[in-house]
């Protein structure tokens, strides 16, 4: 695997890119389970614009990180607590919100950042897609409460899981 990621024909570096950012970033999160949950209790054209708010936030700490302001905040021992737990309260919110709805190298930086933001629209629009697969499955009531307890308690699983130590 190490051979794989250290190659250096550009396509080979951008290959490597998106499949690192296809395990990272498309694997169950916060973000992907919330967007599956919305897309699942209200349908994929009335999900769009939380799905949309989540990439541009999701592409927002991209920029963030990218920049160097999370070393600014490195620097700031008693901020890390701060927005972790804003994050966690957010994140429980969302989960509240569910369970309760009825319903490379050598590339420059510029490139990465392309290709993961393209990796983040494409991601989440597919776990969109899987969220509104489950909306036939809604129009049951108890089916409908049974699926959206079981995003709620696997956005909180996996908020735990990523916030845990």
């Amino acid at each position: 695997m190490a051979g794989f990621l250290s190659l250096t024909q550009p396509w080979q570096q951008v290959l490597a890119l998106v499949f690192a950012a296809t395990v990272v970033m498309g694997s169950p999160g916060p973000a992907t389970i919330s967007v599956t949950a919305i897309g699942a209790a209200f349908g994929l054209r009335h999900s769009l614009r939380y799905t949309s708010g989540i990439i541009l936030g999701t592409t927002m700490v991209l920029l963030v990180v990218a920049s160097g302001v999370m070393a600014i905040f490195a620097l700031l021992p008693g901020m890390a607590p701060v927005l972790a737990i804003a994050s966690a309260a957010y994140i429980l919110y969302l989960a509240y919100r569910i369970g309760a709805s009825s319903g490379v190298a050598d590339l420059g930086i510029s490139t990465r950042l392309v290709v993961l933001a393209l990796m983040i629209v494409a991601i989440h629009v597919l776990w969109l897609l899987a969220g509104a697969a489950f909306a036939r499955f809604l129009r049951r009531p108890l089916a409908s409460r049974i699926i959206n307890l079981i995003f709620a308690a696997t956005l909180v699983l996996t908020t735990a899981l990523a916030a845990w130590p």
